[in-house]
């Protein structure tokens, strides 16, 4: 059984999110994202895994582009997406001035709640790759001690090998992130991110390597630490 398979079979009592998804929220309006194929087909090389686990999704472009590379490379590797799907502090400020413009809008309200996991449901679905991803609704906090304790129990058969943490972005929140992350991040696997050149996301993952005692690869704006 697949990790998808478990995860549905756990979590979604074996029925994927993915069936109930609304074609018409396809959006792909936010291109922000720092990860490059070149980088995505090293660490499926190197690391060839089987669990891809990314903390931070958005609207699925992070996503939809390593699953791209996985089946371009022939991979075996699935990926569980965990995001709360709810925003942070600077979409809910810009929401109401975004609006006012007529531009693109990070939460893009609906019946007063964000339909973020509406449209990466939409995105995936409609970009062909629902059958290598799983959304996880939860914060990371959550989805990380989640995926321990399923573990525990003996009901995943596995943890990631690749930790892709793309969440908080706050001080001191980012930190605990990444403690949780290397806890169920086994030997030789991969934890990283971008953003170094977030003030927050830079001072906490030196502070963390530090706190291991090894410190952080830098490439083109990615942080990497191998355990």
């Amino acid at each position: 059984m697949t990790i998808i398979q478990e995860v549905v079979n756990e979590l979604y009592l074996g029925e994927s999110p993915f069936l109930f998804v609304d074609r018409s929220m396809k959006d792909m309006g936010y291109p922000h994202t720092n990860i490059i194929p070149a980088r995505i087909d090293k660490v499926l090389q190197e690391v060839s895994p089987t669990f891809w686990l990314e903390l931070g999704s958005m609207t699925g472009g992070s996503a939809i582009r390593v699953a791209e590379r996985i089946k371009a490379l022939k991979m075996k590797t699935q990926m569980v997406c965990v995001d709360p799907f709810t925003g942070d502090v600077n979409m809910w400020d810009w929401e109401k001035k975004l609006t006012h413009n007529k531009e693109w809008r990070f939460l893009a309200l609906k019946n007063g709640r964000p339909t973020i996991y509406d449209r990466f449901l939409a995105n995936i679905s409609e970009s062909g790759h629902a059958d290598v991803i799983v959304p996880l609704q939860c914060t990371a906090m959550v989805g990380l001690k989640l995926l321990k304790r399923l573990k525990d129990q003996g009901r995943l058969s596995e943890l990631p090998q690749v930790i892709y943490l793309d969440s908080a972005h706050e001080l001191e929140e980012t930190f605990v992130e990444l403690k949780a992350a290397w806890d169920i991040l086994p030997e030789r696997g991969l934890l990283w991110g971008d953003d170094w050149s977030w003030e927050a996301v830079r001072e906490d993952v030196s502070k963390f390597c530090a706190f291991i005692g090894t410190k952080p690869i830098i490439d083109e704006g990615h942080w990497m630490v191998w355990k």
